[in-house]
């Protein structure tokens, strides 16, 4: 049974900050990461594969990790499981199903009440297959679907909120192609939708309104900014710093209140270019120059 704090029961007198542990962290222990994050200010922690890995980690270790988290004041541990279910023969697609199942089963027994997902395929892999040249619509929505026929049945067994991500370059990249997962599960009482404005913005969703539609399926958000058009990372289009990119942040902030949004905001750092080439790869500079920058930003420092 979950015991964790729910994403939509956060406090609505200030905005909760967290942050996704990626860019630079993936080596730290735990309990490093959760003391510098705590110590810059964050409210709430969102761990990756990296490490809330069931295949890695106890059942023990994993508890461990959630109850430090909250003696450090970071409540309400999410988990983001991004894992590709659309690539790969049989086999592999089964054992990343089994891996998803783990990890949505280890996060319920360690209190955490939110586990994100997205779709695949992973379209800066070289190994993922281009749709519909190397595997047809039908056929990566069919394993969309299998997969997700299976997960969101354990995520109501276990309790929690299993939400889905819309990302560049996977099946589901956008506010309308998410349409078909919303339209197979959106009445699961675990649903939601994880909203990274970068990805609607990218594909040239009007965000107010895609907020608007999506409404209170909205059960959590993830924070980056973003410049070009679809393509290539890095060539067609990038994650900047928050607040350089085109993100309408006033209007984002607006219709999440107007959608009596009170989840967390988890800033997920992909400037990956600034971590190499100004930051020296200092994940801890990434973090506390991220959270600095998000106070700053059109409407939500309205907050501060």
């Amino acid at each position: 049974m979950v015991v964790g704090v729910d994403s939509r029961a956060m406090q609505a007198s200030r905005i909760t900050w967290g942050y996704v542990v990626t860019a630079g962290f993936e080596s730290w222990k735990p309990e490093e990461i959760i003391s510098t994050l705590s110590h810059l200010g964050y409210h709430t922690i969102e761990w990756t594969l990296d490490h809330f890995n069931p295949r890695q980690r106890s059942t023990n270790e994993l508890k461990e990790m959630v109850c430090l988290a909250e003696n450090k004041g970071l409540v309400g541990t999410q988990v983001a499981a991004f894992i590709d279910f659309v690539s790969g023969n049989e086999d592999v697609r089964q054992d990343k199903l089994q891996l998803a199942s783990e990890t949505i089963r280890a996060a319920s027994g360690s209190g955490i009440s939110l586990v994100s997902i997205y779709a695949g395929p992973n379209s800066w892999d070289p190994r993922a297959p281009q749709i519909p040249t190397e595997l047809s619509t039908s056929e990566a929505w069919g394993r969309l679907f299998s997969a997700l026929d299976v997960l969101y049945p354990i995520a109501e067994q276990e309790g929690l909120t299993l939400c889905f991500k819309p990302c560049v370059g996977s099946l589901a990249y956008d506010y309308f192609s998410t349409l078909p997962v919303i339209k197979q599960y959106g009445k699961s009482q675990s649903f939601g939708i994880n909203l990274d404005p970068s990805h609607l913005v990218l594909y040239g969703n009007d965000l107010a309104w895609a907020v608007s539609e999506y409404a209170d399926l909205i059960r959590h958000v993830h924070l980056k900014d973003v410049f070009g058009i679809p393509g290539d990372e890095g060539r067609h289009f990038m994650f900047p710093m928050l607040g350089e990119g085109v993100t309408d942040w006033s209007s984002l902030y607006s219709a999440l209140k107007n959608q009596n949004y009170r989840g967390s905001f988890s800033i997920i750092f992909e400037a990956f270019a600034y971590l190499n080439n100004v930051l020296d790869q200092d994940p801890v500079a990434a973090a506390r120059l991220s959270l600095e920058q998000v106070q700053k930003l059109p409407g939500f420092r309205s907050e501060m």
